[in-house]
């Protein structure tokens, strides 16, 4: 007797065949080597955005394909939009805004609705009574 987990695991590889691959089997991720990240850090430190022309050049000097290229730019400047998310939060963790932040987490979803609805008066009048 074959145990359930088994059981479908063969009935998904069965239905994967007959229909081909699967996106997820199409997917993959690109691993670049040093070199490749080493030039790719400094054509982004001379520009964040590229041209067609650019991206062209960039994919055969570093072997990638130039959608590859494209998509590690965009991966980039979102780190770098990251970081600078993260270091304006840190500038701004003073105790008084770190109080604000636990009650944002607390009751967020009460701040969220309230200021969405157009409630904003009512919660601030309501607690000034």
């Amino acid at each position: 007797m074959v145990p359930i987990h088994r059981a479908f695991v063969l009935c998904h590889q069965l239905l994967v065949q007959l229909a081909g691959k699967t996106r997820t089997r199409e997917k993959y991720r690109t691993v670049y080597n040093e070199r490749q990240k080493k030039q790719l850090e400094q054509q982004y430190i001379a520009n964040t955005y590229i041209s067609p022309e650019q991206k062209t050049d960039i994919a055969r000097a570093v072997g990638l394909t130039e959608r590859q290229v494209k998509i590690w730019f965009q991966n980039r400047r979102a780190k770098d939009r990251r970081q600078k998310y993260q270091s304006s939060d840190e500038d701004q963790s003073t105790p008084q805004h770190h109080s604000q932040q636990q009650q944002q987490q607390q009751f967020g979803c009460v701040f969220s609705m309230s200021s969405s609805l157009g409630l904003n008066d009512a919660v601030q009048h309501d607690t000034a009574m």
